[in-house]
């Protein structure tokens, strides 16, 4: 898709046919445009309960090339109940997308999604809400660049629970300016300022099992991809 305006799709499957031989980007939603032009139109695409799935999802060709099923492009994106399935490398490849909307979306790719805002490609705001993962998936978030000018790139995270293993991200070095906005409910088995525990600041960790007379809740104070640094919730 090319300078999409108002675009919608609903209840769509994309099947998406990897390659041996070079790097295959499955649905591509780019806008082509001057600069100056961009903020004057609304490029909006909407993807409505669809499914991002490989064409050859019943026997998976082994490949060591980057499979991707969404790369955005400038515009504004926005997604609801939608599901990526496994087999990809990366979900949804947010490359200069000014704003992303990712609402009840299911990712059971290798990497969820991947964030790399660009110097004439700004990302303003990346919203995740209630965004959960496959058992597939080994890095939920990938930091890959950042605003070094003003303004900066804001991501939230919205009615997200997980599980501690789910709850790490990479690129902690590529954050740099962007600003995370996290209250995401992270479920753990031991108490996390003595187990590692990843987390963005704001996050809460709460134990499966509440142990009678110990702290069974905790908030993160600091971000970090592997062991954040934790404070127990007084009750």
């Amino acid at each position: 898709m090319l300078n999409a305006t108002d675009c919608t799709f609903n209840e769509v499957t994309f099947a998406v046919t990897p390659s041996t031989t070079e790097d295959v980007n499955g649905v591509v939603v780019r806008v082509i445009d001057s600069f100056n032009d961009l903020p004057k139109d609304d490029y909006q695409t909407t993807f409505n309960d669809c499914t991002f799935e490989r064409a050859d999802a019943q026997d998976l060709l082994e490949t060591d090339k980057e499979v991707v099923a969404l790369n955005g492009y400038f515009g504004k994106m926005t997604l609801n109940d939608c599901v990526f399935r496994c087999g990809f490398t990366t979900g949804y490849l947010n490359f200069g997308v000014a704003e992303s909307y990712l609402n009840d979306v299911y990712f059971d790719a290798e990497t969820a999604v991947s964030m790399q805002p660009l110097a004439w490609a700004r990302i303003d705001k990346f919203v995740l809400d209630n965004v959960t993962y496959g058992t597939n998936t080994l890095t939920p978030f990938l930091f890959v660049n950042y605003m070094i000018t003003k303004p900066y790139a804001t991501v939230s995270f919205k009615n997200m629970v997980l599980d501690s293993s789910q709850a790490g991200y990479a690129g902690a070095d590529q954050i740099g300016t962007t600003k995370i906005v996290s209250d995401r409910l992270i479920y753990v088995t031991a108490d996390p300022t003595v187990a590692d525990v990843p987390a963005f600041k704001g996050d809460t960790a709460r134990l499966y099992t509440v142990i009678a007379g110990a702290p069974s809740e905790w908030v993160a104070v600091t971000s970090d991809p592997v062991a954040a640094d934790w404070k127990v919730v007084v009750e």
